[in-house]
Protein backbone atom coordinates (compact mmCIF):
# COMPACT_ATOMS: atom_id res chain seq x y z
CA UNK A 1 0.00 0.00 0.00
CA UNK A 2 1.44 3.65 -1.21
CA UNK A 3 1.67 5.72 1.97
CA UNK A 4 0.30 9.33 1.47
CA UNK A 5 2.67 12.14 1.22
CA UNK A 6 2.12 14.85 4.10
CA UNK A 7 0.41 17.40 2.97
CA UNK A 8 2.86 19.96 3.12
CA UNK A 9 4.68 17.95 0.88
CA UNK A 10 8.10 17.57 3.37
CA UNK A 11 9.29 14.69 5.40
CA UNK A 12 7.54 14.02 8.31
CA UNK A 13 10.10 13.89 10.98
CA UNK A 14 9.22 17.77 12.72
CA UNK A 15 11.88 21.01 10.40
CA UNK A 16 13.03 18.33 8.04
CA UNK A 17 12.45 20.37 5.16
CA UNK A 18 13.50 17.21 2.31
CA UNK A 19 10.76 15.53 0.10
CA UNK A 20 9.22 12.02 1.16
CA UNK A 21 10.34 8.89 -0.59
CA UNK A 22 7.72 7.46 -2.79
CA UNK A 23 6.26 4.74 -0.49
CA UNK A 24 6.96 6.28 2.29
CA UNK A 25 6.12 9.61 4.88
CA UNK A 26 9.89 10.39 5.31
CA UNK A 27 13.13 11.28 3.61
CA UNK A 28 15.59 8.38 3.28
CA UNK A 29 17.55 10.07 6.36
CA UNK A 30 14.55 9.82 8.45
CA UNK A 31 13.37 6.47 7.69
CA UNK A 32 12.28 4.70 10.42
CA UNK A 33 12.71 1.38 9.48
CA UNK A 34 14.84 1.20 6.25
CA UNK A 35 14.56 -2.65 5.42
CA UNK A 36 10.49 -2.21 6.25
CA UNK A 37 10.62 0.89 3.61
CA UNK A 38 12.93 -1.55 1.43
CA UNK A 39 10.51 -4.23 1.28
CA UNK A 40 7.43 -2.03 0.41
CA UNK A 41 9.04 -0.38 -2.52
CA UNK A 42 10.07 -3.49 -4.19
CA UNK A 43 6.60 -5.14 -3.67
CA UNK A 44 5.33 -1.98 -5.48
CA UNK A 45 7.97 -1.78 -8.67
CA UNK A 46 7.35 -5.57 -8.84
CA UNK A 47 3.49 -4.38 -10.00
CA UNK A 48 4.55 -1.23 -12.32
CA UNK A 49 5.84 -0.82 -15.73
CA UNK A 50 5.33 3.13 -15.39
CA UNK A 51 7.36 5.59 -12.64
CA UNK A 52 5.69 8.64 -12.92
CA UNK A 53 6.88 11.68 -10.47
CA UNK A 54 8.77 8.55 -7.99
CA UNK A 55 10.44 10.30 -5.76
CA UNK A 56 14.08 8.23 -4.56
CA UNK A 57 16.34 11.12 -3.64
CA UNK A 58 19.67 10.24 -1.60
CA UNK A 59 18.58 6.39 -0.83
CA UNK A 60 21.04 3.81 -0.88
CA UNK A 61 19.80 1.44 -3.64
CA UNK A 62 22.08 -2.07 -3.85
CA UNK A 63 20.54 -4.22 -6.04
CA UNK A 64 17.16 -2.95 -7.66
CA UNK A 65 15.76 -4.28 -10.39
CA UNK A 66 14.17 -1.39 -12.55
CA UNK A 67 14.83 -2.95 -16.16
CA UNK A 68 12.27 -2.56 -18.73
CA UNK A 69 10.20 0.10 -16.98
CA UNK A 70 9.49 3.84 -18.01
CA UNK A 71 10.93 6.25 -15.72
CA UNK A 72 8.57 9.90 -15.98
CA UNK A 73 10.47 12.97 -14.12
CA UNK A 74 11.71 10.41 -11.24
CA UNK A 75 14.23 12.23 -8.85
CA UNK A 76 17.23 10.22 -7.72
CA UNK A 77 19.15 13.11 -7.21
CA UNK A 78 21.84 12.38 -4.48
CA UNK A 79 21.26 8.46 -4.64
CA UNK A 80 23.87 5.44 -4.43
CA UNK A 81 22.68 2.95 -6.51
CA UNK A 82 25.47 -0.06 -6.60
CA UNK A 83 24.92 -2.72 -8.47
CA UNK A 84 21.53 -1.99 -9.86
CA UNK A 85 20.03 -2.94 -13.23
CA UNK A 86 18.21 -0.17 -15.56
CA UNK A 87 18.75 -2.31 -18.73
CA UNK A 88 16.00 -1.37 -21.45
CA UNK A 89 14.54 1.50 -19.42
CA UNK A 90 13.47 4.97 -20.81
CA UNK A 91 13.67 7.62 -18.88
CA UNK A 92 12.36 10.89 -19.45
CA UNK A 93 12.98 14.49 -17.95
CA UNK A 94 14.73 12.38 -14.85
CA UNK A 95 17.04 13.68 -12.35
CA UNK A 96 20.05 11.68 -11.68
CA UNK A 97 21.95 14.83 -10.43
CA UNK A 98 24.79 14.52 -7.86
CA UNK A 99 24.11 10.55 -7.97
CA UNK A 100 26.65 7.83 -7.63
CA UNK A 101 26.34 5.06 -9.83
CA UNK A 102 28.75 1.73 -9.29
CA UNK A 103 28.55 -1.69 -10.94
CA UNK A 104 25.54 -0.80 -12.61
CA UNK A 105 23.83 -1.65 -16.05
CA UNK A 106 21.91 0.95 -17.97
CA UNK A 107 22.05 -1.17 -21.53
CA UNK A 108 19.46 -0.64 -24.32
CA UNK A 109 18.22 2.50 -22.70
CA UNK A 110 16.41 5.24 -24.07
CA UNK A 111 17.33 8.47 -21.98
CA UNK A 112 15.86 11.60 -23.23
CA UNK A 113 16.46 15.10 -21.47
CA UNK A 114 17.33 14.29 -18.31
CA UNK A 115 19.68 15.77 -15.94
CA UNK A 116 23.08 13.63 -14.76
CA UNK A 117 25.08 16.73 -13.81
CA UNK A 118 27.45 15.76 -10.77
CA UNK A 119 26.87 12.37 -10.73
CA UNK A 120 30.02 9.61 -9.81
CA UNK A 121 29.51 7.09 -12.38
CA UNK A 122 32.21 4.28 -12.07
CA UNK A 123 32.16 0.59 -13.63
CA UNK A 124 29.01 1.60 -15.09
CA UNK A 125 27.83 0.02 -18.89
CA UNK A 126 25.80 2.43 -20.79
CA UNK A 127 26.28 0.14 -24.23
CA UNK A 128 23.71 0.73 -26.52
CA UNK A 129 21.87 3.43 -25.24
CA UNK A 130 20.09 6.24 -26.81
CA UNK A 131 21.06 8.93 -24.48
CA UNK A 132 20.42 12.25 -26.89
CA UNK A 133 20.12 15.50 -25.00
CA UNK A 134 21.37 14.59 -21.41
CA UNK A 135 23.49 16.41 -19.11
CA UNK A 136 26.61 15.05 -17.88
CA UNK A 137 28.25 18.28 -16.60
CA UNK A 138 30.22 18.02 -13.80
CA UNK A 139 30.19 13.85 -13.85
CA UNK A 140 33.30 12.13 -12.69
CA UNK A 141 33.09 8.70 -15.25
CA UNK A 142 35.46 5.99 -14.76
CA UNK A 143 36.17 2.32 -16.12
CA UNK A 144 32.77 2.42 -17.67
CA UNK A 145 31.23 2.03 -21.30
CA UNK A 146 29.17 4.14 -23.69
CA UNK A 147 29.72 1.55 -26.76
CA UNK A 148 27.22 1.85 -29.39
CA UNK A 149 25.10 4.59 -27.96
CA UNK A 150 23.46 7.69 -29.35
CA UNK A 151 24.84 11.05 -27.35
CA UNK A 152 23.81 13.75 -29.91
CA UNK A 153 23.39 17.19 -28.38
CA UNK A 154 24.41 15.61 -24.68
CA UNK A 155 26.69 18.26 -22.59
CA UNK A 156 30.07 16.99 -20.91
CA UNK A 157 31.22 20.62 -19.70
CA UNK A 158 33.68 20.59 -17.09
CA UNK A 159 33.25 16.88 -16.56
CA UNK A 160 36.43 13.91 -15.65
CA UNK A 161 36.08 11.20 -18.22
CA UNK A 162 38.98 8.31 -17.34
CA UNK A 163 39.10 5.13 -18.60
CA UNK A 164 36.21 5.17 -20.50
CA UNK A 165 34.80 3.51 -23.97
CA UNK A 166 32.98 5.87 -26.39
CA UNK A 167 33.31 3.41 -29.58
CA UNK A 168 30.84 3.27 -32.42
CA UNK A 169 28.84 6.35 -30.94
CA UNK A 170 27.16 9.47 -32.36
CA UNK A 171 28.43 12.05 -31.22
CA UNK A 172 26.80 14.61 -33.48
CA UNK A 173 26.28 17.71 -31.54
CA UNK A 174 27.46 16.76 -28.29
CA UNK A 175 29.42 19.49 -26.19
CA UNK A 176 33.01 18.47 -24.66
CA UNK A 177 34.06 21.95 -22.75
CA UNK A 178 36.66 21.98 -20.08
CA UNK A 179 36.40 18.15 -19.80
CA UNK A 180 39.63 16.69 -18.31
CA UNK A 181 40.08 13.13 -20.35
CA UNK A 182 42.49 10.06 -19.66
CA UNK A 183 42.25 6.86 -21.71
CA UNK A 184 39.21 7.42 -24.15
CA UNK A 185 38.56 5.34 -26.71
CA UNK A 186 36.80 7.30 -29.41
CA UNK A 187 37.06 4.44 -32.45
CA UNK A 188 34.90 4.45 -35.34
CA UNK A 189 32.92 7.57 -33.60
CA UNK A 190 32.28 10.62 -35.29
CA UNK A 191 34.22 13.36 -33.05
CA UNK A 192 34.37 15.88 -35.88
CA UNK A 193 30.55 16.38 -35.29
CA UNK A 194 30.82 16.91 -31.66
CA UNK A 195 32.70 20.03 -29.93
CA UNK A 196 35.34 19.46 -27.81
CA UNK A 197 36.85 22.51 -26.80
CA UNK A 198 39.67 23.33 -23.46
CA UNK A 199 41.17 26.15 -22.29
CA UNK A 200 45.09 26.42 -21.96
CA UNK A 201 44.72 26.19 -18.09
CA UNK A 202 41.54 23.54 -17.99
CA UNK A 203 42.91 20.06 -16.28
CA UNK A 204 44.88 18.49 -19.34
CA UNK A 205 45.62 21.67 -20.81
CA UNK A 206 44.28 22.70 -24.58
CA UNK A 207 42.72 19.66 -26.66
CA UNK A 208 44.24 17.82 -28.81
CA UNK A 209 42.18 15.79 -31.81
CA UNK A 210 44.79 13.28 -31.85
CA UNK A 211 44.47 12.22 -28.09
CA UNK A 212 40.95 10.87 -28.50
CA UNK A 213 42.14 7.99 -29.99
CA UNK A 214 44.24 5.13 -27.91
Amino acid sequence: MTEAMPENGCCATPRCERMPLSESEHCYQHLPDEQAWRRRLEAVLSQLRELDGYNLSGAGLSKLDLSGKRLHQCRFSGAVLSDCNLDHTRWLLCLFDDARLTGCTVREAVVHASIIAGAEIIDTDFTGSDLVQSNFNGTYVAHSSFADCDLARSRFIAARLEHTSFVNCNLKDVLLIDTAYTDLDFRLSNPEDARFERSNDAPGGPFRHENLYP
